[in-house]
């Protein structure tokens, strides 16, 4: 088992590996190959064609980004085997215009706070020739992202040293708001040429789901895996056995819902008791008996006493917006204007992984520890829970649930997940063994009662 100091370790320094990654493709942006620069529009030279006096136009165009031209760049022009050279500046309309005779030429295009571009061209008739040159991405960006990944560093160690929930969940708020403006940032930085456009929309974004996935987490939750809010009448023996774990907890008794799922496998979530929710599959009324089912239920009604479910809840779903964000970004680098070596497709690749350690850290696995302990008192027998967990792993592990919302693995009572590799990074559960362990070591000291 990973311990927490180690995990820490290993966010700081995946997320300073990857600001330095960024910082090195923004530098190295700076060299620029000609090749890629030029872009030409005249005809072939025709070696056999023999020179004369006659002038040509030689129109340069100079664009800046995403086909915009750039005006005020300066154009310099030189004979190579002539002692001719002269230099003009682009009007509005980014063009720069040379009367030339036949021959071989040298361009160099510069601009402050631009990167200097050169090439060469054959000039036997009036020619066009265009160049795009990027804006300079100096140290100083890589002492920028050093900075932002420090500032990270610092507020993930925070989290994972705060035991209140309430106090974690409004931290797991704020980064929150800290990581979609960064985002925005670069998107607004590489794709619109606007950060403070792109910072500005990631902060409505940030706000719109905060506001979401506090009022409203649990109802998305539940949606995703299809539950559905039932009466007694509908399941008398889930019913009674939700109602005599919640009176034995001395809270409401919270709705109950069913999942329409094979896989055995609870889960709580709300925002607090007024509007708890307990919900269970049809596979495990099926799997477990009375008394494993009363102390999966009782784990599950220990998280809503300990007021766990709102920070699970919220994680979650933060976690499903990381993985959208994710795909988004991925789909704009691949179909979108600008493809190659860029900044922000080094942070795409390392997104999925910092919104894996997020819910790692938010939701510490020593609740699932104080869950199962709670549970076992409620109930009064860690051993059921004990057999119920085995069960459950058991089961999980031959037939994971099929869900397209793997990262609200977290919220089960067990990874129902399994089997599927990029649903463990988002998985907080302690390992399965060690919880066993626990709970047959309460009941051989009769610790729970």
């Amino acid at each position: 088992m990973i311990s927490k100091n180690k995990l820490v370790v290993s966010v700081v320094l995946l997320l300073l590996i990857s600001m330095l990654g960024i910082g090195w493709a923004c530098v190295s942006e700076s060299f620029v190959d000609e090749g890629e620069s030029e872009r030409y529009l005249s005809t072939e030279f025709d070696d056999s064609m023999l020179q004369d006096e006659h002038q040509y136009n030689l129109t340069v165009i100079v664009y800046a980004g995403d086909n915009e031209t750039l005006e005020g760049a300066s154009v310099r022009l030189e004979e190579i085997y002539e002692d001719h050279n002269e230099t003009a500046e682009t009007n509005e309309s980014g063009i720069a215009t040379f009367e030339v005779s036949y021959g071989t030429y040298e361009l160099k295009i510069e601009k402050e706070g631009y990167q200097t571009v050169e090439g060469s061209v054959e000039v036997d008739e009036d020619t066009v020739i265009e160049f795009t040159i990027e804006e300079e991405r100096d140290l100083s960006t890589l002492m920028q992202w050093i900075g932002l990944a420090a500032i990270l560093g610092v507020v993930f160690y925070a989290l994972t040293k705060i035991d209140s929930s309430a106090t974690k969940t409004f931290g797991l708020f704020g980064f929150m708001f800290v990581f979609f403006v960064i985002i925005g940032f670069l998107l607004g930085e590489f794709f619109m040429d606007n950060w403070i456009l792109g910072a500005g929309i990631f902060l409505m974004i940030a706000t719109v789901m905060n506001l979401v996935s506090y009022f409203y987490s649990h109802k998305i939750i539940l949606k995703s895996h299809k539950a559905k809010i039932i009466g007694e009448e509908d399941n008398p023996r889930l019913f009674r056995i939700v109602r005599d774990v919640a009176r034995e907890a001395d809270i409401e008794m919270p709705k109950v819902a069913i999942i329409p799922s094979d896989t055995p496998n609870a889960f709580a979530t709300g925002r607090n008791e007024d509007n708890a929710v307990v919900a269970a599959t049809k596979g495990i009324l099926d799997t477990l008996n009375d008394e494993e089912l009363k102390g999966v239920m009782a784990h599950e009604v220990a998280h809503i006493k300990g007021k766990d479910m709102l920070l699970m809840s919220i994680a979650a779903t933060l976690a499903g917006a990381i993985t959208f964000m994710t795909r988004m970004v991925l789909f704009q680098m691949m179909f979108g204007r600008r493809r190659g070596m860029n900044p922000i497709l080094l942070l795409t690749l390392i997104l999925a992984p910092i919104g894996a350690l997020i819910i790692k850290m938010a939701i510490s696995r020593k609740r699932e520890y104080e869950a199962d302990e709670k549970g076992a008192e409620i109930s009064k027998n860690p051993n059921a829970l004990a057999d119920a967990l085995e069960k459950l792993n058991e089961a999980n592990s031959k037939n994971p649930m099929k869900s397209r919302s793997t990262t609200s693995s977290s919220l089960f009572i067990v990874n129902p997940f399994k089997g599927k590799s990029f649903a463990n990074l988002f998985s907080s559960h302690p390992p399965m063994e060690e919880r066993v362990k626990r709970l047959r070591e309460m009941a051989s000291d009769f610790s729970y009662l």
